[in-house]
């Protein structure tokens, strides 16, 4: 952080957590001067300090996804969100005058077992289960150490609307490897 000349923000898990964020929109909300919403046939919009749509390069894991994220997902699998300030086309590619986002999703760590989950129920008939778990899948005293993490979300909601019903699955999985010690 220290060596990028550019205004960076980070919200980690705890800031995601700490304000209740349901996707991504949300998670990138906790972020200074950023506006993301889900407009009607546009899923991923972000506005960043007047530069919108574009202009605001949206990545995945440090991958360029060009047409931004095409539908709100849920941001339980999310680790971080990733804001890069003002012109960071030198890092990050072409279009990205006015910034760029990057969701970082949960990856695999070095803990022999790890398991997280939540519930939740909200207005119009929302719910939310999810579930993580980080898992050695080598003995510890072997040369070759892998790890692996799988999260699945689900949620649902009747929506404020009538028939505007929504069913949405998420999954993410890492695989990290140690090949030698």
């Amino acid at each position: 952080l220290r060596e990028t000349p550019a205004s960076i923000a980070v919200a980690n898990r705890a800031d995601i957590d700490r304000r209740g964020a349901q996707n991504f929109q949300d998670a990138a909300n906790a972020l200074p001067g950023v506006n993301a919403s889900a407009p009607p046939g546009f899923g991923g919009f972000i506005s960043y300090r007047g530069f919108t749509s574009s202009q605001v390069t949206q990545m995945f894991n440090g991958i360029n996804v060009a047409t931004g994220l095409a539908r709100p997902v849920n941001s339980w699998i999310y680790d971080r969100v990733e804001l890069l300030g003002g012109p960071s086309s030198v890092m990050n590619g072409a279009g990205s005058v006015g910034g760029s986002l990057n969701y970082v999703t949960k990856l695999a760590t070095r803990q022999e077992q790890a398991a997280e989950g939540r519930v939740s129920y909200g207005s119009f008939d929302t719910t939310q289960t999810a579930f993580g778990m980080n898992h050695a899948l080598s003995e510890p005293a072997s040369q070759v150490q892998h790890y692996a993490r799988l999260d699945v979300s689900h949620t649902t909601s009747n929506g404020y609307i009538d028939r505007q019903e929504n069913d949405a699955w998420n999954v993410a999985f890492s695989l990290l490897s140690d090949i030698t010690p």
